[in-house]
C-alpha cells in the first residue's frame, strides 16, 4: 500500500461515526503497516 492510501484511510477513519466501520478501517491500516 502507498502512503497516500494510508492517509486516505486515516481521513476516512476520522470522518466515520460508525464504530464498527471505524474499527474495520483501523484494522486495515494496522495490517498495511
Amino acid at each position: 500500500r502507498s502512503r497516500e492510501q494510508l492517509d486516505e484511510l486515516r481521513a476516512a477513519h476520522r470522518r466515520t461515526r460508525d464504530k464498527r466501520e471505524a474499527d474495520r478501517i483501523k484494522a486495515v491500516v494496522a495490517l498495511a503497516i
